[in-house]
């Protein structure tokens, strides 16, 4: 959520739940929180998240579908303070993502007088410093609401007729100052800063974790600072805001620049203003335009003027917005002069957030939503593929800001889902990965060793060859190494002082026949090992590749079957969500196999994973159908269908299958991919043999780029 959006929640809030009386509220767990209020009779609730990943705030009919779990500290304080308090006011602070709730609890509600009858219930919906904060509101009095002018501009405050006070923060203080909307400057009527206490936070700050900003219980509330040489957007005059233009380097984009200057400004708001700009500065010169540009989008702000909405970008991102944008549904080209170049040779640049002069630059949601966690390493074709998928919706335009925010979340929440699985099943296999390669580093040490065994035979025969020669308690023998014919050598053989010439000749034969044992135990375990390796290989770049949540659960009965995960780390998917989940994909008779059609109209079916494979290889296919692997490189079997037993499949229709098989293969990120292709009659499976693993006899090659159809 940017400030753009977080004010059409701050609208809708004020004019459905102003005078609303907060219930008990319950955690879901230790980020969301649900507010049951009851509103001229009827019962609505507000939830809001302060996940880092996903902080989001708006009011549903319906109580969330997740159950009360059990109740503690954090929860029985907010039920304390607010259980029965009245929402007086709704204020969204400028440009800024809080929103603050002032509350109002009336004795006679009560069986006890409330320790603190007037409170601020403060919502921090800022990415991963996200919170929700109860203080003490030491104001003096309530009335009735009506609108007020905020000091900054037109703001979304509401405050009482006969005050016509408006709160709003200075960020140099540490709480909220009250003016009055007088003609007076405004500089004369400033009062001193009041002190709120912290009775209760959803997520505490101590000082190790923040030393300019604690939030404790019973410490003073301090806003959140203002990023440092930001400018506040509602004081920018038309001189200021081209002062400002003028120190541009050129060393980042426009709307990248007007992102870091600005307060308030997402990156994709500055984007648009770069857009809307671009399109004027023929007529009246690229500084004025921008600064159009820019009182266009501040006039949709001061007015309200919102449709919240979800775009769908071309590059798969999904975003939460709050109103049209020109440059959607193809998003501009960023790092460009604001002159029209479509008549110079300047090149294109593919990526609609790229910088033309190679600096990154941060995506569309970078000044919104960044939670700074880090997570595992994800192979980048998994995120094309997600991408794929993502952009296949339509935009949607939604009657309510919350409504949107809502549906928004559970789409973030699915991604999100299928990220964290896929994350912890890559991270399982990469682990067993390395237990392999670490043994098969061993054995290959062990099988140095064991190769030594015909160097014992040798030594055991020098020895017999020179009986005459060795004397009981004699420590070695040198003599000629007759094996080595060409230089003829002398070598030192250690012996036994304690045994006879016999026994140490002896004990030379029984070390050479040790050794040819385990180096045949070696051996068979290298295999073993090689094959494990090989196996985890091909798991890897199959679940790297997988973006699809009920697939993605198929690996998890697998990875335990194989003992990669433990019960524990199992139960976090279980099976009751698995089956509810692929009902919703649809249970197919293959549910393993992808399924094509080719330009020659032939079916092709693609394995997903190794049980999708051998059911393709043994069940499905037929003798006459083509079936395709990649050449030397883990990856899925691919079929071609050929139920009229043509002789010859259409050669675009092998390219096609053959593209397949290197998309869904380790070597995707290859340029070009060698995949064999035989008729199913030429494919053979050992008895016993893991699943997936076939041979193939009379096989061609092609040469084909990985390509998903």
């Amino acid at each position: 959520m940017d400030s753009f959006f977080l004010k059409a929640i701050g609208l809708e809030l004020q004019s459905a739940i102003t005078g609303a009386r907060i219930g008990r509220p319950w955690l879901e767990d230790s980020y969301r929180i649900v507010f049951p209020l009851t509103i001229s009779g009827n019962k609505v609730y507000l939830y809001c998240s302060c996940h880092p990943s996903l902080p989001v705030l708006y009011l549903m009919e319906e109580p969330p579908s997740i159950e009360e779990k059990g109740h503690d500290q954090t929860e029985l304080l907010i039920r304390k303070y607010v259980t029965g308090a009245d929402i007086t006011e709704i204020n969204v602070v400028e440009m800024e993502r809080i929103i603050i709730f002032r509350l109002q609890v009336d004795s006679r509600h009560r069986d006890l007088a409330p320790e603190y009858p007037r409170m601020k219930l403060i919502f921090e919906i800022m990415g991963r410093y996200a919170n929700i904060i109860l203080t003490s509101d030491h104001r003096q009095s309530f009335s009735p609401l009506t609108p007020a002018i905020s000091p900054r501009g037109e703001g979304v405050v509401m405050t009482s007729p006969t005050s016509r006070g408006v709160n709003d923060y200075d960020h140099r203080t540490s709480s909220a100052i009250e003016q009055s909307v007088t003609s007076e400057p405004l500089s004369a009527i400033e009062t001193p800063p009041t002190m709120e206490k912290v009775l209760v936070a959803l997520r505490y700050v101590p000082a190790y974790k923040n030393r300019y900003r604690q939030i404790l219980l019973g410490h003073t509330y301090q806003v959140p600072p203002t990023p440092k040489g930001k400018i506040e957007p509602q004081s920018l005059t038309e001189e200021a805001f081209c002062q400002l233009l003028e120190i541009y380097d050129g060393t980042i984009s426009w709307p990248g620049f007007l992102h870091q200057k600005i307060t308030g400004l997402d990156l994709l708001v500055a984007q648009e203003i770069w857009y809307r700009a671009r399109s004027m500065s023929k007529t009246c010169g690229e500084k004025k335009a921008l600064w159009i540009a820019f009182q266009e989008i501040l006039d949709i702000y001061r007015q309200g003027a919102f449709s919240p909405r979800i775009l769908h970008f071309e590059d798969g991102t999904v975003r939460l917005f709050s109103f049209p944008l020109e440059q959607h549904p193809d998003p501009p080209l960023t790092g460009l002069p604001l002159t029209d170049t479509s008549s110079t040779n300047q090149p294109c640049i593919d990526q609609p957030y790229a910088d033309q002069s190679g600096m990154d630059q941060p995506s569309p949601d970078s000044g919104i939503d960044q939670c700074g966690m880090d997570q595992p390493c994800i192979d980048n074709s998994s995120q094309e593929r997600e991408k794929q998928e993502r952009k296949k919706h339509t935009d949607q335009i939604f009657q309510s800001a919350s409504e949107a925010a809502r549906y928004f979340e559970r789409i973030e929440q699915k991604h999100g889902a299928s990220q964290a699985l896929r994350d912890l099943l890559v991270q399982k296999v990469r682990l067993a990965l390395e237990r392999a390669k670490s043994r098969q580093t061993a054995l290959e040490n062990d099988f140095q060793k064991a190769d030594q065994a015909q160097e014992y035979r040798q030594k055991g025969d020098i020895v017999t060859a020179h009986l005459h020669h060795i004397k009981k308690g004699m420590d070695h023998l040198e003599a000629e190494n007759f094996f080595d014919q060409q230089q003829l050598t002398s070598i030192t053989i250690p012996l036994d002082p304690l045994l006879t010439p016999a026994q140490n000749a002896q004990a030379y034969y029984k070390k050479y026949a040790k050794a040819k044992k385990s180096l045949d135990i070696v051996l068979q375990r290298m295999e073993a090992a090689q094959e494990a390796l090989d196996f985890l290989l091909s798991l890897q770049s199959k679940i790297e590749a997988e973006s699809k949540l009920p697939l993605l659960h198929e690996y998890v009965d697998l990875l335990k079957e194989k003992g990669l995960l433990n019960s524990d780390e199992s139960r976090k998917f279980p099976s009751s969500q698995r089956t509810a989940e692929r009902q919703t994909a649809g249970r197919a008779a293959l549910k393993d196999i992808r399924r094509y059609v080719s330009v020659d109209g032939l079916d092709i079916l693609v394995g997903k994973n190794d049980r999708g494979n051998d059911s393709l290889t043994c069940r499905v296919a037929q003798k006459d159908d083509l079936w395709f692997h990649t050449q030397d490189v883990p990856g899925s079997h691919v079929l071609v269908r050929n139920p009229q037993r043509l002789p010859q499949i259409p050669f675009s229709t092998i390219l096609q299958a053959a593209s397949l098989a290197a998309h869904y293969s380790k070597a995707r990120k290859d340029t070009k991919v060698a995949v064999d292709y035989a008729f199913k009659k030429y494919i053979t499976k050992p008895k016993g043999a893991k699943p997936g693993l076939v041979f193939m006899t009379q096989k061609s090659t092609v040469l084909v780029p990985p390509q998903d159809f």
